[in-house]
C-alpha cells in the first residue's frame, strides 16, 4: 500500500471511529442528560479508554456539542436524500417537511437529547448553537421553493428566502412542542395540517 492510500485508509478509519464515538455519546447524553453522562461510560461502550476519547474531543462540553452537530448533520443528510425522489417542487417541500419530523421520531437517542435540551433548536438565529447545520437544512427548503417559483408551480410573488425562514421557524416550534414540551401526537397533527396549508399558500393559482 502506498503512502497516499495508507493515509486515506487511516483517515477513513479515524472518521468511522469519530462517528462511532458520537453515536455512543448521543446514546449516553440521551439516556442520562449532560450532567450525569460520563466520559468513562461513553468510552467503555466502544472499548476505549477515557484518554482515547480526548483524541477526538477536548472535553465533555466539546464532545456534547460535536456529537449533537454530527447527529443533526446525519438528520439533514437523511432528509436531503429523501427529497431527491420528488418529481415536483411541491412534493419536495412536502417530503422535506414530513421526513424532518419522521427522522427525529425514528431516532430515539436524538429525540431523547432534544427532550432534555430543547435549546438545541434555538428560535433566535443569533443564539443558535448549531446554526451551520440548521442553515443547511433551511437552505434545502429555500432551494425547493426557489425551483417552484422558477417553474411556475409556486406563485411568482413568493420570496424563497423569507418563505423558507418562516417555514423553518414553524418546523422548529412544532419540533419543540412535540418532542420537548410533551405535546406529542396533538402537536404533530397540527404540524401536518399546517404543512398542507403552507403548500396551498405557495401554489400558483
Amino acid at each position: 500500500m502506498d503512502i497516499d492510500n495508507a493515509q486515506a485508509d487511516t483517515s477513513i478509519k479515524r472518521t468511522e471511529r469519530r462517528e462511532e464515538l458520537f453515536g455512543a455519546a448521543i446514546r449516553q447524553f440521551g439516556r442520562y442528560g449532560y450532567a450525569r453522562a460520563r466520559i468513562e461510560d461513553i468510552a467503555a461502550e466502544l472499548g476505549l479508554t477515557k484518554g482515547a476519547v480526548y483524541f477526538y474531543s477536548a472535553g465533555k462540553r466539546e464532545l456534547y456539542r460535536d456529537a449533537i452537530a454530527w447527529a443533526l448533520g446525519e438528520w439533514c443528510s437523511s432528509i436531503e436524500r429523501a427529497a431527491e425522489r420528488a418529481s415536483s417542487a411541491s412534493e419536495r417541500v412536502s417530503i422535506l417537511a414530513r421526513s424532518s419530523f419522521a427522522y427525529v421520531n425514528e431516532h430515539p437517542d436524538l429525540r431523547a437529547v432534544i427532550e432534555r435540551d430543547p435549546s438545541i433548536y434555538g428560535l433566535d438565529p443569533s443564539s443558535d448553537r448549531f446554526s451551520e447545520v440548521n442553515e443547511r437544512a433551511r437552505g434545502l427548503l429555500e432551494d425547493a421553493i426557489r425551483s417552484g417559483v422558477a417553474s411556475g408551480e409556486f406563485r411568482p410573488s413568493i420570496d424563497p428566502d423569507a418563505a423558507s425562514r418562516f417555514l423553518y421557524q414553524v418546523y422548529i416550534t412544532f419540533l419543540i412542542k412535540t418532542f420537548a414540551l410533551g405535546e406529542g401526537a396533538e402537536a404533530a397533527a397540527q404540524y401536518a395540517t399546517g404543512t398542507d396549508i403552507a403548500l396551498m399558500g405557495l401554489m400558483a393559482r
